[in-house]
């Protein structure tokens, strides 16, 4: 019975030794990965910052344009009147 709880006490151990190792691993990994990126300068992310906030504005206007549009539609359909 000694043994039994020994074992079963050494094995939670042992594997939470290996799940820590291998998150461990994961991290160095992640660093190492991180170390070899080619990162963006300054003025290239503020140029492609500015792209995506005037491509949201431009697809926000779109949406709205074509909202308005269906309001107007669908009320004339129902309604028969604008």
């Amino acid at each position: 019975m000694a043994n039994e709880v020994k074992k079963s006490k050494t094995s939670f151990i042992d594997s939470f030794d290996s799940v820590m190792g291998k998150v461990r691993h994961f991290f160095v990994e992640i660093t190492e990965e991180m170390k070899r990126c080619t990162w963006p300068s300054k003025s290239n992310l503020a140029e492609s910052t500015l792209l995506v906030i005037v491509a949201m504005v431009g697809l926000a206007v779109f949406v709205a344009v074509v909202e308005i549009i269906a309001r107007y539609f669908v009320k004339f359909i129902t309604t028969g009147t604008f």
